[in-house]
């Protein structure tokens, strides 16, 4: 099946939404949405309805009556304020960072209030079924090259000026998720997972740069342009999802764009590598100048940022067959599974022929199965390291 077609339509993104503010509203219980509607009401000066894309710390609506609509409305637990926007604007130069004000609370003891520019394009949930379609790899494209530029301006702005230190224990959390992968996934990982151990503690470093990174950088935070591929912002940047990390850590947003979790198995496009080797392309020429040692430490940082958030490890231990199906494919980002397919992959774009496209489709089943022959497996080298 095409990759497009696995792509949640519209309705279930919406369905999704409304469980979350569902759960909201338990979570936060006195606090009510129409409480919440008949203060957002107040502010906008006019009727208001839920966004279509709600995340799961935030409640967040528009005014009905405006065409086009400039400003929402968001409510938040008051413990999750929102990073400041110079901070924001200095380590990602390149993204157009939203203009908020906060209002008073109304009496709603658990909850802030933040009048918010509206954020323009599509979540990137609900642009998947354009976007992955065969037809639309120059969007695909733009939109891998605007988040490679956008962590390149992060890297140099925390070459410039380190963020703050990381909170404690955070070595330790990384440390674990090596440590478990170790255990769970087939004996062929082991030496490069002992190689990624060794690494960690250099990216503790005074030399490595530290910077403040998107913990939730998901498909439904990650807004882009239809029409041009390129990022229109990116959302969620609360206390709740953010943190002080060694650079790298969050790129593994990139596998939103890239691919579909789907019922426990991760489901890449068939140029996926082409467009890997895209992304640390223009990653590097923005981050220009670094050192061999640097890139080196990056594939530490990325790997990290995969085993952590994907496969929960820093706080889930237990791994079942599901999860460790899905460690498995994830590996594939960093393993060379199909030299042919690589062999393919610095093809430009425009000028990829039809027979092209068809063969690497046929090769998203092979993407699809089980490793069953581990050891086959050789390096794939994701930082460009020579």
């Amino acid at each position: 099946m095409p990759l497009h077609e696995y792509a949640d339509n519209p309705e279930a993104v919406y369905q999704q939404s409304g469980l979350n503010i569902c759960n909201f509203f338990y979570k936060y219980h006195p606090t009510t949405k129409e409480d919440c509607d008949h203060i957002a009401a107040d502010i906008l000066g006019g009727p208001v309805s839920p966004t279509k894309v709600q995340g799961e710390w935030s409640y967040t609506v528009y005014d009905t009556s405006r065409t086009p609509c400039r400003n929402v409305v968001q409510f938040r637990p008051i413990e999750f304020g929102v990073i400041g926007r110079d901070t924001l604007r200095f380590f990602y130069s390149t993204l157009p960072i939203s203009n908020y004000y906060e209002f008073d609370n109304h009496g709603l003891g658990n909850m802030s209030v933040y009048v918010l520019d509206m954020a323009e394009g599509s979540a990137f949930n609900l642009a998947a079924r354009t976007l992955f379609t065969p037809s639309k790899e120059k969007l695909l494209g733009a939109a891998v090259v605007s988040l490679a530029t956008l962590f390149g301006t992060s890297w140099q702005a925390a070459r410039m000026e380190q963020a703050q230190e990381p909170r404690p224990g955070l070595f330790d959390e990384y440390m674990h998720a090596i440590g478990q992968a170790y255990i769970i996934l087939p004996n062929t990982f082991r030496p490069r997972l002992k190689e990624i151990a060794q690494g960690l503690p250099r990216l503790f470093t005074s030399g490595y740069p530290m910077v403040i990174q998107h913990n939730k950088l998901e498909a439904s935070n990650i807004h882009v342009d239809e029409n041009t591929g390129h990022l229109t912002g990116i959302t969620g940047w609360t206390d709740a999802n953010v943190e002080v990390a060694p650079c790298g850590v969050s790129f593994w947003g990139l596998e939103c764009l890239l691919g579909i979790k789907y019922r426990d198995r991760w489901r890449y496009h068939p140029n996926h590598v082409g467009f890997r080797v895209l992304f640390w392309e223009t990653f590097w020429s923005s981050a220009d100048p670094a050192s061999e040692e640097d890139r080196r430490l990056m594939e530490v940082a990325w790997t990290v940022g995969l085993l952590v958030h994907f496969a929960q490890l820093g706080n889930n231990p237990v791994m079942g067959s599901a999860k460790r199906c899905l460690l498995e494919l994830l590996c594939l980002t960093w393993l060379k599974h199909l030299p042919s397919m690589v062999d393919n992959t610095r093809m430009p774009m425009e000028n990829l022929q039809a027979t092209g496209r068809r063969r690497r489709r046929d090769r998203v089943a092979e993407l699809d199965s089980p490793l069953d022959s581990p050891s086959s497996l050789t390096y794939y080298n994701p930082a460009g390291i020579n």
